[in-house]
């Protein structure tokens, strides 16, 4: 805990608590902002994170009928 000027914060820590369930890496993607916003309403609706629905955005799109893209079901 770290107290500063009288404000208590906890200390983050930089270890994760338990191990991810399925190996993922980390993507930074830029998007127009109308295509955010209806990922946030979308989100908002279904009751899960943006992030949440980009992901599943992009695996369906990979699992699409395209041979070259096709994942086998390795991503879900």
């Amino acid at each position: 805990m770290l107290v500063k000027n009288g404000d208590v914060r906890l200390k983050r820590s930089k270890t994760r608590k338990s191990p991810p369930t399925k190996a993922m890496v980390r993507l930074t993607v830029s998007l127009p902002k109308a295509v955010l916003s209806r990922v946030n309403v979308i989100a908002g609706q279904m009751k899960v994170s943006a992030g949440w629905v980009i992901r599943k955005a992009v695996i369906e799109f990979v699992d699409r009928d395209i041979p070259l893209f096709r994942s086998e079901g390795k991503f879900c």
